[in-house]
């Protein structure tokens, strides 16, 4: 798996899987599977990794991490609809004590996945009505997971990404962007965002001359960064994507 050869991987998890069977190992032949369908996710095949946690999810139905990892290859096929029940399972089973100790902090993200699909719906709506109570349902949960995790840069990124460009509400998510690059500086895409809303918009109407000022040289500021640290920004990104086991960067 972590030399990206998945053919391989999947084969020996599948004998891994039949010799559990063949001695009645149930709780091993199940995470041999559920190794399967994790090579299956990240061989990006998300249409055979949603079979086999269906089929995980069947079989072990109180399994917090089945429905993880279902919920994920739904969304990664933008299957939004059908991920987000699946997640709210998750949170379900957490709280009725089904929680994985050990996989605490990736489970957390639930709530940040959770919210994505619903931004994503609401991008979508076509009922003003409907858009905003999707909105208002995914903040929710943006802000659960900035309050659990409140040092990951993640959060914070997303819950300006709600705000804007989402609903073009520059102002109120130029705080969320700033402190996502506080927190995570290999990521330019709060940066980029910060750029974006200084050039495209005024400085807020209360801003005094200096804070004008400031606020067009943030533009400059920013823009310069981007230029000039674009090509250091991709070689750490993709330091952090090879030392993940699922090629993850934190950057999604």
């Amino acid at each position: 798996l972590k030399q990206e050869h998945y053919a391989d991987a999947i084969k020996q998890y599948n004998e891994a899987a039949r010799v559990a069977r063949s001695y009645g190992w149930e709780r091993k032949e199940l995470a041999a599977l559920g190794s399967v369908g994790v090579t299956l996710w990240v061989a990006k095949r998300s249409l055979e990794a949603v079979e086999q946690f269906e089929m995980l999810t069947k079989r072990d139905p109180e399994n917090v991490l089945w429905h993880w990892q279902k919920g994920l290859a739904y969304a990664s096929q933008h299957r939004y609809q059908d991920a987000i029940p699946v997640y709210e399972r998750v949170i379900e089973l957490r709280a009725a004590g089904k929680d994985v100790p050990k996989h605490a902090q990736e489970l957390d993200l639930v709530w940040l996945r959770l919210g994505n699909c619903l931004r994503n719906l609401a991008t979508r709506a076509s009922d003003k009505g409907k858009q905003a109570e999707l909105y208002a349902e995914a903040k929710k949960h943006f802000a659960t997971y900035v309050k659990k995790r409140p040092d990951d840069a993640r959060g914070h990124r997303w819950m300006g990404m709600l705000y804007y460009p989402d609903q073009e509400r520059p102002y109120e998510a130029l705080p969320y962007y700033k402190r996502a690059f506080e927190l995570d500086r290999d990521c330019d895409v709060s940066l980029r965002y910060m750029h974006q809303i200084h050039l495209r918009h005024p400085a807020p109407s209360d801003a005094t001359p200096e804070e004008a000022k400031a606020w067009a040289e943030a533009a400059e500021a920013y823009g310069k960064d981007i230029k000039e640290n674009q090509e250091l920004r991709a070689k750490r990104i993709a330091a952090r994507e090879a030392a993940s086991e699922l090629g993850e960067s934190g950057c999604e």
